[in-house]
């Protein structure tokens, strides 16, 4: 009789050799992960060299901004550059806790969150970035629900309550403009009698300056400010559904000509934590309107 132990020897033997636990390499594993955070920042610093310099590419990154208002102006320049139409990102546990999955080969998306403390050469202290994989709501099986209002009336309430200085009718505003902060009264003037969207273009960049006013610790340079608060106001506009055809940006790269990647960053930076506050309270409002709404609807 034939003995066939040992193919089940030779069998046993192999699952060992495929199964068998590698083993750690802390060096190679440190090599990988600075590998990828290298990666990461080089794909950052191009696109902010391609937002700088293209008006096409600084008018998507405003876009992408608007919809990711509580994300850094770096993590948004990394959805800019791997997939400029997400709508909303998680990582797996993430989309998991929500009940849903990511869809099998579906590529992630690189972004930098917060790593430990450490202590620079030169004795100060730093936070270090990591690469975390995310995805987007469209690689999953969950519906992106669309939260705008059609109601102009609820919107202009709500980016009104939104001002940190009172907003009133004025009289006597030069033509051709439509509404107006005054650092010295510390009021916004809005002209009388326009459309609802024309009121929330103008009076969205007239509390942009209000803001940047009420947390600049230096005298307020309106001047200075003026590009910028235009732009807080095409993000704002975005964000809540209103009509963006007005806004041009065709001369946006002259106002970062010469500057370096940290500079443009630094500027969006102070551009995307404005509209960031504004809108906050324009949620909040809004949330406050639904809820009232529905008590009187009882």
């Amino acid at each position: 009789m034939s003995n066939y132990d040992d193919i089940f020897a030779n069998s046993q033997n192999e699952n060992q050799v495929e199964n068998a636990p590698q083993e750690f390499n802390k060096e190679d594993w440190v090599a990988k992960k600075q590998m990828e955070r290298e990666q990461t920042y080089t794909m950052m610093n191009d696109m902010t060299e391609k937002v700088a310099s293209d008006a096409q590419a600084f008018k998507q990154y405003l876009d992408i901004q608007s919809r990711f208002d509580r994300f850094s102006v770096g993590n948004v320049m990394l959805i800019a550059s791997q997939m400029p139409d997400a709508k909303r990102l998680g990582d797996y546990e993430y989309w998991a806790e929500q009940g849903e999955y990511v869809k099998k080969g579906s590529e992630a998306i690189s972004i930098l969150e917060p790593g430990n403390e450490y202590t620079r050469e030169d004795g100060t202290s730093a936070i270090s970035m990591n690469v975390k994989k995310v995805f987007d709501i469209s690689q999953t099986g969950a519906e992106m629900k669309d939260y705008k209002t059609s109601d102009t009336r609820k919107l202009l309430k709500a980016l009104v309550k939104s001002s940190p200085v009172p907003v009133e009718i004025g009289d006597k505003l030069m033509d051709g403009t439509n509404a107006k902060y005054s650092t010295k009264a510390k009021k916004i003037f809005v002209r009388q009698g326009m459309e609802g969207e024309d009121i929330f273009r103008a009076l969205a960049q007239e509390i942009a300056h209000a803001d940047l006013d009420m947390n600049t610790k230096n005298n307020y340079v309106r001047a200075e400010n003026e590009f910028g608060c235009y732009c807080t106001a095409y993000m704002i506009c975005n964000r809540y559904g209103v009509d963006t055809k007005p806004f041009n940006f065709e001369k946006a790269p002259e106002m970062f000509d010469g500057k370096e990647n940290k500079e443009v960053r630094s500027a969006l930076g102070d551009m995307r934590d404005s509209m960031s506050r504004i809108s906050e309270e324009i949620r909040k409002d809004l949330r406050n309107q639904n809820k009232n709404r529905d008590n009187t609807a009882r």
